[in-house]
Formats: structure tokens, C-alpha cells, sequence
């Protein structure tokens, strides 16, 4: 009986011990949350949106209203003996960052609201501050200890973090730098691909004669109207300008010709349909034709080179060689 009791107590500790390592790799999965890791990896994970209260009593803040300026997030709480260190840093640098596009955010974590309150007095912070008494920010964003700070851009992603506190004015502006950049970065994109895209519509809706010209075929001598004079690529010019005048766009003008001509008077293959089969047919039967014609070479080459010339060397018949021989020595002196 009493080894049976041993027994059980030892699978009973065994068990026990495994739940807690258990519990312990749950507990670092969890810490290690996607924010964190996508920025280990280089990446730019999407800030988690949060709305908390307010701790200066103006009701609530939500992360998303500040889209279009970069965000310094700070995780702190009184209790911090660090967060007392880095914040107359935090304050100087809001001041300093105060009107240029940056927002400077304090989230205090698992404090009490009293405590907070005093701690922002005692060092005369006037930058906005969230009260998270229950911590629900912390797993998203994957802090570990207090006090840490994130970077977000102005697409709400976080660029940038410093684990612990802010020691220098250089780290803070570093980090805001970077979130500063990647928003000029991300807003000159935009400006390119309109400008990019701005030539494309006007061409559409405003084209040229010299441009539809270019990209239409004369039905009669098959070569675009910009190179040709035959009457009915003549004719065709004037009905573009006359087009044009009217105020037609790029695609109703090719859209009018097609329904008069046919599609072969578009100097590009048709997007599908039979019309895109009858186009490439004859690519596809020329370029058949220029296999066929290299095997056919091909072989030809290779029949000729297998073919042994003929021995111009045979041996002469022996009696001829003989009366040969005979004959060239009655002229040896």
C-alpha cells in the first residue's frame, strides 16, 4: 500500500511539474507577441488599436484618431522606478517635437488612477496619458517590463521600440525620426503614383491624333496610319480629328473604327476572345514553321556527316603494278 502511495505521488509531482513548464511556454508565447516579432524580423507590424480613458479627465483617446502624425506610445506606471528616470526626458522631448506632425502618448499600466495622477504633477507632464489598470495592451503589443516605448508612423505601424527606458534625447529622436520618415516615404508614394497615373487618364480622355495614329492600322496596306497615305488611312485620320473635336474619348474612337473596319485595325492583340486566337495563329504558325525548318537543317547536317567518304586509296592489281614498275626503271638512268 505504501508503495502504491509513492507511486502516485511521484506521477502526481511529475504532472504538477509538467503544467507549470507548460504554463511557462505559454506565458512566453504570449509575451512574445506579433508587434514584437515582426520587428525583430525588420518588419512594420500594425500598431493594435486601443481606446482607453483619458487620465487628465477629457473622456477617452483612441489610438486611430491620431492617423497622420507619428505616435511616441510610452508604457509606464508610478511604481517604475525607470519610468521616474526617462520621463523629464519624455516631457522635454514633446516639447521639443510639440507642432511637427509627432504626438507623444503615456499608457499607465496596472497602477492605480490616484497614483498616476500624481506621478504626471510631480513631473509636470503635459502630453496626453491613457489609463490601462488592467494591462489588456501589454500581450498585443508584446511588453515585457516597464517602461517601454514604440514608435508608430502616420499609417499607424510601429516602425521602431526601445525596450527599457529612454536614456538620451538621441534615442528618443532617433525613433521619432524613423517614424517621420516612413510616413514622407510612404506619402511621396502616393504622390508618384498619382502623377503616374494622371498621364494614363488624360491620354484617355484626351488623346492625340498623333497617338491614335500610332496605335491604328491601315485595313488596306496593314500598317499603322502614322505610316501611311493610302486613301482610306487618310480618311480614318480625318475621321480621328474630327473625333477628337467632338470631345470622344481614346477608347470610343478605336471602339467607332473596329465596329467599321473590324479588330485588325488595332496595332495590339485583342485582351480574348476569337479575335485574340485569329492574332496569334499566324505568330504561332511562323514560328512553328522556323522549328520545323531548323530540325529539318538539323538533320540534314547530321546525314551529310555521317556519310564516310569514299577510300581514294584502293591498292593497284599486282600484275599492273608490276609492268608499271617495269616501265619507270627503262627511264632510270
Amino acid at each position: 500500500m505504501t508503495g502504491r502511495l509513492r507511486l502516485a505521488g511521484q506521477v502526481a509531482a511529475v504532472a504538477i511539474v509538467a503544467a507549470l513548464l507548460g504554463l511557462l511556454a505559454w506565458k512566453l508565447t504570449q509575451d512574445e507577441s506579433a508587434v514584437t516579432s515582426q520587428l525583430d524580423k525588420g518588419g512594420s507590424p500594425a500598431a493594435p488599436a486601443f481606446t482607453l480613458e483619458r487620465l487628465d479627465g477629457k473622456g477617452d483617446l483612441g489610438l486611430e484618431s491620431l492617423r497622420g502624425k507619428a505616435v511616441v506610445l510610452n508604457f509606464w506606471a508610478s511604481w517604475c522606478g525607470p519610468c521616474k528616470d526617462e520621463t523629464p526626458l519624455l516631457q522635454q522631448g514633446w516639447k521639443r517635437w510639440q507642432g511637427k506632425d509627432v504626438v507623444f502618448v503615456g499608457v499607465d499600466v496596472k497602477d492605480f488612477r490616484g497614483d498616476a495622477k500624481d506621478f504626471l504633477a510631480r513631473y509636470g507632464v503635459t502630453y496626453a496619458n491613457v489609463y490601462d489598470g488592467k494591462g489588456s495592451t501589454v500581450g498585443r503589443y508584446g511588453v515585457t517590463g516597464f517602461p517601454e516605448t514604440y514608435f508608430v508612423d502616420a499609417e499607424g505601424r510601429v516602425r521602431y521600440r526601445i525596450a527599457g527606458p529612454v536614456e538620451d534625447a538621441a534615442d528618443l529622436d532617433a525613433g521619432i525620426e524613423r517614424a517621420l520618415d516612413a510616413g514622407v516615404r510612404a506619402a511621396a508614394l502616393a504622390v508618384i503614383a498619382l502623377v503616374l497615373a494622371a498621364p494614363v487618364g488624360a491620354s484617355e480622355k484626351r488623346p492625340t491624333a498623333a497617338e491614335l495614329e500610332s496605335e491604328l492600322v491601315c485595313p488596306v496596306c496593314e500598317t499603322t496610319l502614322d505610316t501611311s497615305n493610302a486613301p482610306v488611312a487618310l480618311r480614318m485620320k480625318a475621321f480621328i480629328r474630327e473625333r477628337i473635336a467632338a470631345g470622344d474619348t481614346k477608347s470610343e474612337i478605336k471602339a467607332s473604327l473596329v465596329d467599321q473596319f473590324g479588330p485588325a485595325v488595332l496595332a495590339e492583340p485583342p485582351k480574348k476572345g476569337f479575335e485574340l486566337v485569329a492574332w496569334l495563329l499566324p505568330l504561332a504558325g511562323l514560328a512553328l514553321g522556323v522549328i520545323v525548318v531548323g530540325l529539318l537543317a538539323w538533320r540534314w547536317s547530321h546525314a551529310r556527316g555521317g556519310d564516310e567518304p569514299a577510300d581514294m586509296t584502293e591498292p593497284l592489281d599486282p600484275a599492273l603494278e608490276r609492268r608499271l614498275d617495269d616501265e619507270l626503271a627503262r627511264y632510270e638512268p
